[in-house]
């Protein structure tokens, strides 16, 4: 459907009807055939060579604006205004289904005329970047506030940082790791590889990206970064953690554990563990505890370590060697 423009009404209301004249035409017709999306369109319309409207009376149909603008439905060597009633016109044959408007804005190399399909703008000009017709509609629409989720928020940064990371090696596959990395955080997952480091990095290239969206944009980018640096905080120890096991109940002191678990690391994953396993096992905590404890653990996110690791078979080599280590730090210990 091709509704009202969005803006500048009073020229593009004129360059829309001369849009819906054209729709009919066998010219539009053959170009919307060649076409299976509005998608393949729009890449077409952008392989066209550009050659600007320079005012002259004699070049071609013009609609009368505030400066006059020449609209050729098709043209060989469009200008934005052309491809954008040209994207109007096809479009409509191709999917009649979205809603599709004319909007203009101001860019770095001047005043630009762009389709918009279903609230997104239609890049038609190789010239123009993407953010900036983004950031044009964004400014046009700049509410007071937000009301965003956080996952809402890195959506969009992650969105405005797209265009400019395709400058960089692998920028775009740092972007979705970005964006993957940031959902699984909030969900308190393991994240992917490098995923902190791509996290930040988007950040940064969205911060720049944003200085053309306004304050409120920028916002929205310290939004992300606020809620990465609190999302990245440790999660507290569960308290008060108790299991039963059997007719017991244990109450395990979570810091005195881990700490155990860590000093075992620091001796060796075997040796270790099997060093704290047998203090344990002194004080009447066994094995099938400490599984029960390391389970729950797992749940909080947490775990033990390499005191979880279950003792190597009796009579293997691995036994033989560990249970001779453990008697010698435990002589070593009595004397």
């Amino acid at each position: 459907m091709i509704a009202d423009p969005i803006n500048d009404v009073a020229c593009l209301t004129k360059v829309t009807d001369l849009a819906v004249d054209a729709i009919d035409t066998e010219a539009v017709r053959n170009i919307a055939a060649c076409h299976g999306s509005t998608r393949a369109l729009a890449a077409w319309i952008r392989t066209l060579p550009q050659r600007n409207d320079l005012g002259e009376p004699s070049d071609g149909p013009k609609v009368d604006c505030d400066v006059p603008q020449r609209v050729r439905i098709p043209a060989d060597t469009p200008n934005c205004v052309e491809r954008s009633a040209l994207f109007l016109a096809a479009g409509e044959l191709i999917d009649p289904t979205a809603v599709r408007q004319l909007a203009t804005i101001d860019t770095p190399i001047g005043r630009h005329t762009f389709p918009v399909e279903d609230d997104r703008p239609i890049k038609l000009d190789p010239r123009v970047p993407r953010n900036a017709l983004e950031a044009g509609l964004f400014r046009m629409s700049e509410p007071d506030s937000f009301d965003l989720s956080p996952d809402e928020a890195f959506r969009w940064v992650s969105t405005i940082a797209a265009e400019p990371a395709a400058r960089y090696r692998n920028g775009p596959a740092r972007i979705r790791n970005a964006h993957a990395a940031f959902r699984k955080l909030l969900l308190r997952r393991p994240l992917p590889r490098n995923g902190i480091d791509d996290m930040t990095w988007a950040l940064s290239v969205a911060e720049q990206a944003a200085q053309m969206f306004g304050v409120r944009g920028l916002e929205i980018v310290r939004l992300g970064a606020t809620t990465l640096r609190h999302a990245l905080r440790p999660a507290p120890a569960p308290r008060n953690l108790s299991i039963r096991v059997g007719g017991f109940r244990v109450s395990p002191d979570l810091g005195t554990l881990g700490n155990l678990a860590k000093v075992g690391g620091r001796i060796g994953w075997n040796i270790g563990g099997a060093v704290v396993r047998a203090k344990l096992e002194q004080l009447g905590i066994g094995q099938p505890v400490i599984r029960e404890v390391e389970r729950e653990l797992n749940r909080e996110g947490l775990s033990l370590g390499t005191l979880a690791k279950p003792p190597p078979m009796p009579g293997t080599l691995a036994a033989l060697t560990t249970d001779a280590i453990v008697k010698k730090r435990a002589a070593n210990a009595a004397t």
